[in-house]
Parts: structure tokens; C-alpha cells; sequence
């Protein structure tokens, strides 16, 4: 960006060209698979399976079982084509990897529990733009996918 000296550049056309020369909307536009996985592979594995970060294009997701984590692994061809097919992106996820992490292993609410405590709500879809468009500063993807999971608990949202 050229500009004359001691001329001051408003920070949003530096954050503009920042992100086109650091392709962050694209890259952004994979971490969709955060909003809807849970509607993917259903309730019952999303309670032992969630997406934890995006390396490149590489989704890893942390199980709470290794019989879960086999089955997945199995899946994973189909996972990620219903996942690519859902991305907003032209850029698409290149694979899928499974690591253990056995405090996912819960149980389902029984019936009576989740009656009397309500899921908290989804984002909109004005709340998800104006998060990803707070995200998108962050260079970090792993920084991004934390500050999401945080700001997502920090307003009973999910």
C-alpha cells in the first residue's frame, strides 16, 4: 500500500489489504465447520467428537473414545465431503485427523436434565458475520478457534 509519508492510513483499508494479502476470509470461510458440525454428524457423536482447530486445510478433531474414534476414522471420506459440501468457501478441507482426548467422553443428558435445562441457542447469522468479522484480525488459526469456543461460552451461545 503506497501512501504519501506522514500521511495517516485508517485501519480499516490496512486491515482490508492486510487480509486480502494474507488470504484470511478464505481461510476464515473453512471455520464454518464449527457452526454446523454438530448438525453433521448428529447429536450423539457430537457429544464425544468436536472440532478443535484448522491447520492449513486440515480439520482435527479431538474424540472422547477410541471405539469413536475408529468409527470416525472409517467415516472420514464421507465426513469430509458433507463437510466440504457445506463450506461457503472455494477453498476446501484436504482431510480430517482424529486425536484422543478421553474428557470428551461423555454420556448423553438423560431426558428429565435437558428438560429442565434448555441447549443455550445457536448464533444468527448477523451474530456469526460480526464474530467472524471480530476473528478475521487474528492471524492465529489456532488463537481464532480458541477465541471463538470463548466468546461462544462467554454468551450461553453455541
Amino acid at each position: 500500500m503506497n501512501r504519501p509519508p506522514g500521511k495517516i492510513t485508517a485501519i480499516g483499508n490496512l486491515l482490508g489489504t492486510l487480509s486480502l494479502d494474507k488470504r484470511w476470509r478464505e481461510r476464515l470461510g473453512l471455520h464454518a465447520v464449527f457452526l454446523f458440525w454438530n448438525e453433521v454428524v448428529g447429536e450423539e457423536i457430537a457429544c464425544r467428537a468436536q472440532p478443535t482447530i484448522i491447520r492449513g486445510t486440515v480439520l482435527w478433531v479431538e474424540v472422547g473414545d477410541p471405539v469413536w474414534l475408529q468409527q470416525l476414522h472409517l467415516q472420514r471420506g464421507t465426513l469430509l465431503g458433507e463437510i466440504n459440501r457445506r463450506l461457503p468457501s472455494e477453498t476446501k478441507l484436504t482431510d480430517i485427523r482424529f486425536q484422543l482426548n478421553s474428557t470428551l467422553d461423555r454420556e448423553p443428558a438423560p431426558v428429565e436434565a435437558a428438560a429442565s435445562a434448555p441447549a443455550p441457542p445457536f448464533l444468527t447469522p448477523q451474530e456469526a458475520r460480526e464474530l467472524d468479522a471480530l476473528l478475521a484480525t487474528l492471524a492465529d488459526d489456532e488463537a481464532r478457534a480458541t477465541m471463538r469456543r470463548f466468546w461462544l461460552k462467554a454468551h450461553g451461545k453455541r
